[in-house]
């Protein structure tokens, strides 16, 4: 079985991306989205990879 492999957490935008003028949706409301989607994929691959591993012992 091939190896799961983790995706890298988005990359968090630097203050110099953020206009400040409190656009919505912010630069940052699209990070903290797409961080959100990266920790519920970064758990499932954990729970599948720890399920995989529990099957082959």
């Amino acid at each position: 079985m091939p190896d799961k492999k983790i995706p890298a957490p988005p990359e968090k935008p630097t203050a110099n991306e953020c206009c400040g003028s409190g656009c919505v949706p912010c630069i940052y409301d699209y990070y903290y989205d797409a961080l959100d989607k990266w920790h519920q994929q970064y758990g499932e691959t954990l729970a599948e990879t720890s399920a995989e591993t529990a099957q082959q012992e």
